[in-house]
């Protein structure tokens, strides 16, 4: 009789080469991002959130353009380590803001109602008068997207 095959392979029967491949290579980013680290102000390291190497290249992962611009100032300090991409040196920085961080911060406008426009248009005075005909345009403007919903 034959034995069935198992449900399950064994770990040892996979092939996680390019696995440890990828987590050979996370560990050497965050040990260089440690390393930066500790080249800048403790108020500013933080906001690096990650490193990579490309080629000649140090690029810095940043929370926000703010610190981003302070962070740049810290240039020739970083440069000063002396980093090692494999048998070539890193001889550039260049800082990348990170975008997801940014788009979650959008704001809406305030826009008043349609109302509030009118009544604002009725109490500047003359018809005539150029800020009268803008706030009734935006009126217009406010009721039509209102409608639009």
């Amino acid at each position: 009789m034959k034995k069935p095959a198992p449900a399950f392979k064994a770990i040892h029967e996979y092939d996680i080469g390019p696995l440890a491949m990828c987590l050979a290579r996370l560990g050497e980013q965050q040990a260089l991002l440690a390393k930066v680290r500790t080249a800048l102000p403790e108020a500013l390291a933080g906001h690096i959130l990650h490193t990579v190497l490309s080629g000649s290249r140090l690029l810095l992962y940043v929370d926000s353009a703010a610190w981003a611009s302070q962070i740049r100032f810290f240039r020739d300090a970083i440069l000063a380590l002396g980093l090692q991409a494999g048998r070539q040196s890193v001889n550039d920085v260049q800082l990348r803001i990170l975008q997801a961080e940014a788009v979650e911060r959008v704001r809406r406008a305030n826009l008043p109602t349609p109302e509030t426009a009118e009544r604002i248009a009725a109490e500047s005075g003359a018809e005539g008068d150029e800020l009268a005909a803008a706030l009734n345009r935006l009126g217009a403007t406010l009721r039509r997207r209102l409608r639009e919903r």
